[in-house]
């Protein structure tokens, strides 16, 4: 064998050997980090050289669980609904609504009247909703027929006259009692809350108006004259949607 050819030989082992500390030195690197799994449970020591790196297993172990924990797909029935929101409705169709499902969202709950002087406020709700529904503004309306016998149809009836006269499209569910010993469970939480600038209590008129900010904690209740298109009203709702 000629002497260069033993060169070439001896200089491509010298730097296989350099590039293999090269690799060796990163992936001990990258374990001390946690950035790759250890192999054997134990601390150990690999000679890179004269430079030894020791491999943290407890900190590969915990880098591994997290990672692990941020992949999990995370079990809806775990998470925390609102105390708010924490209902069962039924819809003007008649069917179950979990009140859960407007989380995150701004909303307004109204007990409406179909004759009601206030009435005409479904026109300025429904514009309400279709100028900031996109916005995650939902509005619920609850027909009532405690007050002088003001919404005194079926909830047909009253999905029917909704529609016609006010080409109303929020949710609307059926009617309920507001007040007194049959009281609907959500409006029993409802009336409790210590809110302004209406007070506790409970409800005086058609179309009160609570409102739940995006966290499900109800921020504001407004009397029947409180009109949904009035500063007073859209300043407490334009902060709500701000958060």
């Amino acid at each position: 064998m000629s002497v260069n050819t033993q060169a070439g030989r001896i200089g491509r082992t010298v730097v296989s050997a350099s590039w293999k500390r090269l690799f060796l030195a990163a992936f001990a690197g990258c374990m001390a980090s946690g950035n790759l799994l250890a192999e054997e449970p134990s601390s150990r020591s690999t000679n890179v050289g004269s430079q030894p790196t020791v491999v943290n297993q407890s900190a590969v172990n915990q880098s591994t669980s997290e990672f692990q924990s941020q992949m999990s797909p995370q079990d809806p029935a775990k998470e925390q609904v609102p105390e708010s929101l924490d209902f069962k409705v039924e819809s003007i169709d008649g069917e179950q609504v979990d009140l859960k499902k407007y989380a995150g969202k701004v909303v307004v709950v109204v007990n409406v009247a179909s004759r009601c002087g206030y009435t005409p406020q479904y026109k300025s709700l429904q514009k309400l909703y279709e100028t900031h529904g996109d916005q995650g503004l939902v509005i619920l309306g609850f027909p009532c027929n405690q007050f002088r016998s003001q919404e005194p149809g079926s909830n047909s009836e009253i999905k029917e006259f909704c529609s016609k006269e006010y080409q109303v499209t929020f949710d609307m569910f059926a009617k309920i009692d507001v007040n007194g010993a049959n009281r609907a469970p959500f409006y029993d939480y409802l009336t409790k809350q210590e809110l302004a600038p209406a007070k506790a209590g409970d409800i005086s008129w058609n179309f009160e108006k609570f409102v739940l900010g995006r966290d499900g904690k109800p921020i504001a209740r407004f009397g029947a004259k409180v009109r949904p298109d009035s500063d007073e009203f859209m300043d407490v709702i334009k902060k709500a949607l701000a958060q």
